[in-house]
This record gives C-alpha cells, structure tokens and sequence, in this order.
C-alpha cells in the first residue's frame, strides 16, 4: 500500500469522517497529495497524454463514486485511483487529444478542489445516513409503542386499554399508554407515522 493511502487510512474513519487529532486541512492536503502523485505516475501522464486534465478529473470523480460506501481506511484510496485510471485508459482511444497542459499553480488549485469537493460529498453521504438512521430509530420507538398497546387484551374495568380500538382518535388525539408512559399524537401525526412504519413491516 502507497504511503498516502496508509495516512488517508488514520487520518478518514470507517464512517468517512475525519478522525480524531486529524484537521480538515490536512486531510484535504492528504487528497490533494494523492491525487498529484497519481497524475505524476505513469498512469496519470497516460491519462494526460491521451485526454489531458478531463481524464485525471475523471479518474477522481469515479473514485470518489466508489468511496460513497466505503472509507480509505477501508479501501485504500490511491490504489483505488489507480484501478480506475486503469479502467479509463482501457476504455479511452489510444491516440492523444493534445490537450491543454495547465500551469503548476492551476494544477495545485485544481487538485485542492478535487480534494475538497471529494470530501464534502462524503461528509454529505455520511450525514444523510446518520439523518437516515435517525428516522429510523423514531420510528421503530413508536411502532414498539403502538405493537404494546395493539397486543394488549383491553380490560375496561381497570381501565387498561388495548386493541384496534385503542388506536382510533379521541378528539382529535390518539393516546398511547404503554410501559414507558403516556404518549399522545395529533390524529394526522399518528396516521403519518403509522403509515410510515406499516411500510416498514414495523407494526405486528
């Protein structure tokens, strides 16, 4: 494994986000690193060669397609930069486009927005999943709320309730009462997050 895959490995956790002691800066200039010494390889200058800067930020934006699962502490991501580059020149024409060959200051400030942009749509992947996650959770404590009170024998003499009939709306309320306490939703609020867990197969 290259050197810069081994410190984005200690530097990106397996989530994506950026690890303890590690700063934002300087796992963009790990980026930015990775993505010079790639385009200085001799598969990076096939790419140039061939397509010039398009193919190298090609190359970056597949690989980070591939990261959106996955962290480089999981995958190492220089060789993952390679493999692609690899795969672009098997599917590019051999013959050179004589492409434009930038300064060495654009191709620095190309490569730190490649970088950075690289790890905001991860950060962004993360923080979806975890806001998935999230839902999920509010919804599996209600439905385990609503299977209590559902699967309960109602006995009106000492005021227990249970059943379907539990559920129907009281002036506009519906009442939970269950092990953890008493839980009361606007009519519209339940019907949506019962719908919700009913297409989850959370309700039983």
């Amino acid at each position: 494994m290259k050197s810069i895959s081994q410190m984005l490995s200690l530097a990106v956790d397996s989530d994506g986000q950026i690890a303890w002691g590690w700063t934002r800066e300087e796992v963009v200039e790990l980026y930015t690193r990775a993505i010079i010494e790639f385009k200085e390889s001799p598969i990076g200058q096939e790419l140039l060669r061939r397509g010039g800067q398009d193919f190298i930020d090609r190359a970056v934006e597949i690989c980070s397609e591939r990261f959106e699962n996955t962290s480089p502490m999981l995958t190492p991501y220089y060789e993952t930069l390679e493999a692609v580059g690899k795969d672009i020149l098997t599917d590019c024409p051999p013959e050179p486009v004589a492409p434009k060959t930038p300064t060495i200051a654009e191709t620095i400030q190309i490569e730190k927005a490649a970088a950075a942009a690289a790890l905001v749509e991860q950060e962004r992947k993360e923080s979806e999943r975890r806001e998935r996650a999230k839902q999920d959770g509010i919804l599996q404590h209600f439905a385990d709320k609503v299977n209590e009170q559902l699967n309960r024998n109602p006995d009106p003499a000492r005021g227990v309730r249970g059943g379907v009939e539990s559920l129907k709306p009281r002036n506009g309320t519906v009442t939970l009462d269950v092990t953890k306490g008493h839980f009361t939703y606007s009519a519209g609020e339940f019907d949506e997050l019962f719908a919700k867990c009913q297409a989850k197969g959370l309700i039983r």
